[in-house]
């Protein structure tokens, strides 16, 4: 007989699993090899020791040191004298040939670090289990790997993910699922008003800054074998620099840092290839409005945005002058708070 549960009104029924059915499940004549149990975790730390034993705590040299200066990789390192735990953080800026020299291919290089982080996302997972979590992001031209958790087996899972992008050609099938997600998302980019505010003022600052209205309309028009054609040519020419900080001793920065060059086969980028966020430098007195519609018409709240830039200083002062700056910002926030 149907039954109906109480709560949303499914209809149901119940019946007995017929014994022969039972007995086929208990000795089935063949087991689809889909089913297994889940790989060993090759990402679960074991080794906890400190790397900073024979350092004398008294060490007060706080500033990173650069390791590794070739053409192909820059690496900086400074081991932790302060927290004592055994987890590191390694930061890479990959600059790759013509990442966002064009409004095409700044679209395509958002596509292509979406599907390889889909491509990695088994890989992924297991190291944020083991609590090894990783982020990959596109920043102008360039892109942008973190790896920061326990350190024992950081340098397995960073080689992992070069291999992964040095072989790695998409699927069509994944290709039309990523170019939706990259759809939505652009669509949905600067419907709160706060982050609204903050693009326009990027946009009017950044010397090279594509319209993401405009990246939809060209996202539409491009294919799988676009995609496919582009990423060798992005990852043709390369050129990495890097900070390893935390409980990772020289040594192993280097290591690091050889896990890049044997992996990665790339030429390198040239200087002038490489691609500096650039931002423009306002002129004295100039007074810069700009009026724009809240993007979703139903939105209630507005936003205003005031923008002061800071003359910059050159070398140590220019440290200094930061430093006054936060001072400043500081002190006045409460009282702004208070008139607001």
């Amino acid at each position: 007989a149907i039954r109906c549960e109480p709560w949303f009104g499914s209809q149901y029924i119940e019946e007995d699993i017929p014994s022969s059915l039972i007995e086929s499940w208990r000795n089935p004549v063949e087991i689809d090899g889909n089913f297994h149990l889940p790989r060993k975790n090759e990402y679960i730390p074991g080794d906890f020791s400190l790397r900073n034993a024979s350092i004398p705590k008294s060490s007060n040299d706080d500033n990173p040191r650069c390791i590794v200066d070739e053409p192909f990789i820059k690496l900086w390192h400074k081991m932790d004298i302060t927290f004592n735990v055994p987890r590191a953080n390694a930061y890479f800026l990959i600059s790759v040939k013509d990442g966002c020299s064009s409004l095409r291919n700044s679209v395509l290089t958002d596509l292509f670090a979406n599907l390889l982080k889909d491509e990695l996302n088994e890989v992924l997972y297991q190291a944020y289990v083991a609590k090894l979590e990783t982020s990959l992001s596109v920043v102008g031209s360039n892109l942008e790997l973190k790896l920061y958790g326990y350190n024992d087996k950081l340098a397995i899972l960073l080689s992992h993910i070069l291999a992964a992008s040095q072989s790695f050609s998409p699927k069509i099938d994944r290709f039309e699922v990523i170019k939706e997600d990259l759809e939505r998302a652009y669509r949905n980019t600067n419907m709160k008003p706060m982050s609204h505010s903050t693009y326009l003022r990027l946009q009017f600052l950044r010397q090279i800054f594509w319209d993401v209205n405009e990246k939809l309309k060209v996202l539409a028009t491009l294919t799988f074998s676009d995609l496919a054609a582009f990423v060798p040519e992005l990852l043709s020419q390369l050129h990495i620099e890097g900070l390893c900080h935390g409980n990772l001793s020289g040594d192993e920065a280097i290591n690091i840092s050889k896990i890049f060059q044997n992996t990665l086969s790339g030429q390198t980028l040239s200087v002038e290839a490489r691609h500096g966020e650039r931002v423009l430098c306002i002129p004295h007195g100039a007074n810069f409005i700009r009026s724009v519609r809240v993007k979703n018409d139903l939105e209630e709240n507005s936003v205003v945005e005031v923008y002061f830039p800071v003359e910059q200083d050159i070398g140590k002062d220019s440290t200094r002058l930061r430093a006054i700056t936060d001072l400043f910002s500081n002190i006045i926030e409460e009282p702004c708070f208070d008139q607001l």
